[in-house]
């Protein structure tokens, strides 16, 4: 009576200390969890507000870049102003429907020191801008706020830069620039879910995101009252973004409207006191920290469970130590059970390889129905290739890993598609032990980071090159053309290198005519001729409007360039049609030698020189400077 007693305490007490054991590893394992699942949502948060900032440097980059292209367009175009009074108002509308052929300007024109103004189309009138006609008298270069045009009900600024004469100021060439313009320059895809809005220092609005995403729903709200109806999680945001724009810095910010969560980045524009704010709703991030979070808790309960039992187990066997042999086949059961479970809860797929048959097995847990695992007959490249199980593009990477994995050398993973359950998928491929008899690994599924390895490229590539043409932007190509000009061997300075700025005729009359599709469909077009009229190892980029410049490098003479400029003459002619109307497409071309020691500003200003030859001697045709 005594020994069962004992025994039941015995019993008793293991099974206190079975369950405190469990208990306290459950326990531990979910305070991981938790713990993990906050750094996980951390760190998903920084890599996001990081993609913003990326957004925001783009889009400050982009704006700067036009307006400084929009100054430097009036800036060359000053010296033809520099008497005023010798030239008759014809000559002065001629020169200035010119200059905005080049530019984005809605509308240009010039003015004297007491602010009469005479513009692109022959209009004159009195500029009463007090702040524009102070920057004028001071030769400083302005850009005005917004303000709307009562003739084209359009928001506008103004850009002025003032005309010297024998270093005394006589004068100031404007232009004025739609606010549209800015916001088409930033090319973001609707799917993106990102967008972006330009506000002054007094919280008024440069520019509105037409996004559906976006809360500025009245136009007539300053960014101060937007902030005051939103929620947020610490206190004085509103302030703090005032205290910050006033103050120049930049910052970060989250708010809730409506249920709906928002990531906000700001940062100056350096134009006047404008900021931009690019803005991401927080669904993208919580929809992807959810699954990653419903995962882990599935894993979490799964490993719980796998622990429960494992010790269980343990007690269970030192317990029934008599029955030991039946006990082991009941573990190895149990075991299996386990191996099912952890398959279901994870997306890597483990396999093991003959390396004397060549056979495969791909382990799927119960995701493929009553099948537990695949056999490949042959995993050998030639048997891969032959089987359709890898891209022909990937055999010579699949061979010198299977080299790799018969010789016992040190293996890397390896990234190549496969075709698992007959879909197509990016995996990496993990070998984990190496035996003469056998090798064990898994696969990892990473279609995902291929994703987002192409999202960064797209958004690189968006950003070196022309959005509507595909050529380099402007900064690029000055880029990569000074440093071609700083690597340029004795050898190559014995041949020719030269720069071409070609500006297209009658384009102002085929956007006016035809419509600005079709203008944007020649621009395409353009830019297609000029790539099959060049080589590859030649830049090309389009400055902006219709203006584009080559950097044509290692020509043995000047011969080559006159032949070179006639081919491109040749190839840009083209005539445009539509509803009856035709208008022809030619182009006028400037050219300068790149002499040793010239950057890209001098060289663009003789060739720009060279240019209005060439539209002087009749437009078709080209003018080398001399």
């Amino acid at each position: 009576m005594k020994d069962k007693r004992s025994n039941r305490y015995k019993t008793a007490a293991w099974i206190l200390l079975i369950a405190g054991i469990v208990s306290f590893s459950v326990i531990n394992i979910f305070s991981l969890f938790f713990h993990y699942s906050n750094r996980i949502h951390n760190e998903i948060l920084n890599r996001n507000m990081e993609q913003i900032s990326l957004l925001s440097d783009y889009i400050v980059k982009i704006i700067r870049s036009e307006m400084r292209h929009c100054t430097e367009i009036l800036n060359i175009g000053e010296e033809n102003f520099s008497v005023l009074e010798k030239m008759t108002s014809a000559e002065i509308v001629k020169q200035l429907q010119e200059i905005r052929s080049r530019a984005g300007f809605a509308q240009i024109g010039i003015m004297d020191q007491e602010g009469n103004t005479i513009d692109d189309t022959g209009n004159c009138w009195q500029i009463d801008d007090s702040e524009l006609l102070a920057a004028m008298e001071k030769g400083r270069a302005y850009v005005s706020d917004v303000f709307t045009s009562g003739r084209q009900d359009t928001s506008q600024i103004m850009i002025m830069v003032p005309l010297w004469e024998e270093e005394i100021v006589k004068g100031a060439l404007w232009g004025k620039y739609p606010i549209s313009s800015i916001t088409e320059l930033v090319d973001l895809e609707e799917d993106f879910g990102l967008y972006f809005q330009i506000v002054d220092d007094k919280g008024q609005y440069i520019s509105r995101s037409n996004s559906k995403k976006s809360f500025a729903e009245d136009n007539n709200r300053l960014l101060w009252e937007e902030l005051e109806r939103y929620e947020y999680l610490e206190e004085d945001v509103p302030d703090r973004v005032y205290e910050n724009v006033k103050n120049h810095e930049t910052g970060m910010f989250y708010f809730r409207y409506r249920g709906e969560g928002r990531y906000v980045s700001y940062e100056p524009l350096d134009i006047n006191n404008w900021y931009v704010f690019s803005v991401m709703p927080s669904e993208q991030l919580d929809v992807y920290v959810n699954e990653i979070q419903n995962l882990s808790a599935e894993m979490m309960v799964g490993f719980s469970f796998s622990v429960a039992l494992i010790v269980m187990m343990i007690g269970v066997m030192i317990y029934g130590g008599n029955r030991r042999i039946s006990q082991k086949n009941r573990e190895l059961a149990i075991k299996n059970q386990l191996f099912r479970i952890v398959l279901d809860k994870t997306q890597d797929i483990p396999f093991e390889g003959n390396l004397v048959t060549g056979e495969v097995k791909f382990y799927y847990g119960h995701r493929n129905g009553s099948r537990e695992y695949e056999v490949i007959p042959d995993f050998s490249p030639e048997g891969m290739v032959a089987a359709d199980r890898i891209m022909a593009k990937d055999e010579e990477k699949f061979r010198e890993f299977y080299k790799d994995i018969l010789r016992g050398n040190k293996i890397r993973s390896v990234v190549l598609q496969l075709k698992i359950d007959n879909i197509w998928k990016w995996i990496r491929v993990h070998v984990l032990t190496v035996t003469e008899m056998n090798v064990v690994g898994f696969l990892e599924e990473y279609n995902e980071q291929m994703d987002q390895k192409q999202q960064i490229e797209t958004i690189s590539q968006k950003i070196r090159t022309d959005q509507l043409t595909g050529l380099y932007n402007r900064e690029t190509f000055i880029e990569e053309m000074e440093q071609r000009l700083k690597r340029q061997t004795t050898e190559e300075n014995k041949r020719m290198n030269a720069l071409f700025i070609l500006d297209l005729d009658h384009f102002k009359e085929l956007n006016d005519t035809l419509g600005h599709m079709m203008g944007d469909q020649a621009l395409c077009e353009t830019a297609g001729r000029i790539k099959s009229s060049i080589r590859k190892t030649d830049l090309a980029g389009r400055l902006g409007g219709d203006e584009f410049v080559l950097f044509i490098q290692d020509l043995p003479d000047r011969d080559a360039v006159e032949r070179c400029a006639r081919k491109l003459n040749h190839a840009l002619k083209s005539d445009w049609t539509k509803d009856g109307k035709t208008v022809r497409i030619t182009a006028s071309v400037g050219i300068t030698e790149a002499e040793k020691g010239m950057g890209f500003r001098n060289l663009y200003e003789r060739a720009d020189r060279a240019l209005y030859k060439a539209k002087e001697q009749g437009r078709d045709g080209y003018y080398i400077a001399e």
